[in-house]
């Protein structure tokens, strides 16, 4: 069975269609990459396949069941199964970076204060974030709040990834090293992931490693190309020389 499955998907506003009849179908495991211009829809389709955006038409299902169909437990578990790093690394300004790290343990689970800080510390080394643990958001470097933000969406050990545009933003080491990290938790614990980017960065060498399975390419909110990594790469080379 497909973890995430979108059919015909349409979604307007304010008289402009934005969502386009789109359809793709994302087994359990596999990591897909949406690329497209800032205008081709990419974010606003991983904001559908959060349950975020009430469509027009078509339809979004979860391990086989429709989003829209689901009860509130079902979407509250949903939320807690599905981590979202969003392009401009939404924090809680007043709170740490620790604690932002922290909130989806303190308020959907029943982990006591020791077992907290612990994945918290877990989390912070492992993005080597740890030095700006008790420091909050503001003023801090944007490669910062993106790897927190990436730490509170893998610290609930999610089924379903959404990242906006993550790989777009960091550093070239810091990419290798989430790369490295997603890897892990692609092969340990079945993570499935959706991650937009930037047409130019389908051609950079992490998009060859065995993380990536598939490619959609995007264009004012229809899906123009869809298929194997290696064979929709290899079009998009032939198309831009």
């Amino acid at each position: 069975m497909n973890y995430l499955e979108v059919a015909n998907v349409n979604y307007q506003r304010d008289g402009h269609t934005l969502l386009d009849n789109v359809s793709f179908a994302v087994g359990r495991g596999e990591f897909w990459a949406v690329a497209g211009s800032d205008i081709s829809g990419k974010t606003l389709l991983l904001k559908t396949c959060a349950g975020l955006v009430n469509l027009n038409r078509g339809t979004v299902k979860i391990k086989g069941k429709e989003i829209s169909t689901f009860s509130y437990d079902e979407l509250q578990q949903l939320k807690m199964k599905t981590g979202f790093v969003f392009q401009d690394a939404v924090l809680l300004s007043n709170l740490t970076i620790r604690d932002n790290i922290t909130l989806p343990l303190r308020y959907h689970t029943k982990l006591d204060a020791v077992e907290i800080n612990k994945q918290s510390d877990k989390h912070l080394k492992l993005l080597n974030i740890f030095a700006y643990a008790n420091e909050r958001p503001a003023g801090l470097p944007l490669e910062v709040r993106l790897l927190t933000n990436l730490a509170r969406a893998l610290i609930a050990e999610p089924e379903l990834l959404l990242l906006d545009q993550l790989f777009d933003t960091l550093s070239i080491d810091n990419v290798q090293k989430v790369v490295g990290i997603l890897g892990e938790f692609k092969s340990n614990q079945g993570l499935t992931c959706l991650y937009t980017t930037k047409l130019v960065n389908l051609l950079s060498s992490f998009i060859e490693q065995p993380l990536v399975d598939n490619i959609i390419l995007m264009e004012s909110g229809r899906i123009v190309e869809q298929g194997r990594c290696e064979v929709v790469r290899e079009k998009l080379i032939k198309k831009l020389l």
